[in-house]
C-alpha cells in the first residue's frame, strides 16, 4: 500500500517530500525514505543508507538480500531471469527503525 509522506527529522536525515512509497518495503529493523528527501549536498546517496553494508555483502553472497529489498525505481532482471522491481516505483534508502523504550 503506498503512503502519501511528508518526512520532517530532527536528526537531519531527509527533508520534507510529498512523494507516493511504501515505507514498510524495507529489510526487517528499517523502513525506506525517497531518495529525493535525502541530502544531495552530501554526495553518494547510497552513503546515506543505513543498509548499504549488508546491501553490497549480499550482491556477492547466493543470499540474494539485495534483490528482495530494492532501492531502485526501476525494474531490473535477476540472476533468474525475473523481472524485479519495488511496487511503488519510487527510488529509497534504507534508515534504522527508531529504537523505543
Amino acid at each position: 500500500m503506498a503512503t502519501q509522506a511528508s518526512l520532517t527529522f530532527d536528526f537531519g536525515v531527509v527533508r520534507p517530500v510529498d512523494i507516493q512509497f511504501n515505507p514498510s518495503d524495507a529489510p526487517p529493523g528499517f523502513y525506506a525514505v525517497p531518495k529525493a528527501s535525502a541530502y544531495h549536498e552530501q554526495g553518494n546517496l547510497c552513503r546515506q543508507c543505513d543498509w548499504r553494508l549488508e546491501c553490497q555483502r549480499s550482491s556477492d553472497e547466493d543470499d540474494r538480500l539485495c534483490e528482495k529489498y530494492l532501492c531502485g525505481g526501476y525494474e531490473v532482471i535477476n540472476r533468474d531471469g525475473q523481472t524485479i522491481g519495488r511496487l511503488d516505483k519510487t527510488s529509497v534508502l534504507f534508515k534504522h527503525l527508531p529504537v523505543i523504550a
